[in-house]
């Protein structure tokens, strides 16, 4: 299979995902480690849905494989280059990198969602999900090194916000695409 031909309207659209991904973290942190801290959880693992949203919404966008994942290098880059590589460190590209291929796996084995226009709730529920727990479990492994119930735990609820941003992400894309739609008189 030939790899996918994106337009410079999908490297925009990859772009401002990857932006607004990075925009929204620190207005939301604060806010968050005042519930998770508490509860002993990362707080990805309570909000992290609305960051893996935009690794969803670069795949509607674009309808392209692995749109999600270029999201995510593009994140990575952005985080870096703004000098806020987080509690990561190093790990910081794999940490990015994983949720964003997580939710291309599932989007690519879903074969209702190989374009854009059939991107269903139930694939981008199932697409948020995978990509935050395997954001949490890789926070909670290498840089939290937290116990495993906490692990489970942590995970369980950052899929049922990766599950709550995906379902978001799919939302979000058919209002814009029924928007688009109206102002081209369809």
């Amino acid at each position: 299979m030939a790899p996918p031909r994106y337009t410079a309207r999908d490297l925009v659209f990859i772009a401002l995902m990857a932006a607004a991904g990075i925009a929204i973290k620190p207005l939301i942190v604060p806010v968050i480690r005042v519930v998770a801290v508490p509860l002993g959880l990362p707080g990805g693992s309570l909000v992290g849905g609305l960051y893996m949203m935009w690794l969803i919404l670069g795949h509607a966008f674009t309808g392209k494989p692995w749109a999600a994942t270029l999201v995510a290098v593009v994140q990575a880059i952005l985080a870096w280059m703004s000098g806020v590589p987080g509690p990561q460190g190093p790990w910081m590209l794999v940490m990015y990198l994983a949720p964003g291929m997580a939710a291309d796996l599932v989007l690519r084995l879903n074969p209702g969602s190989a374009t854009a226009t059939a991107l269903s709730p139930g694939a981008a529920m199932l697409a948020g999900a995978a990509a935050n727990a395997t954001g949490i479990a890789l926070m909670c492994l290498i840089v939290y090194r937290i116990p495993l119930p906490v692990l489970a735990l942590s995970m369980a609820v950052g899929a049922v916000s990766g599950s709550a941003g995906g379902v978001l992400a799919c939302a979000i894309y058919r209002r814009v695409a029924q928007i688009a739609g109206q102002a081209h008189g369809g």
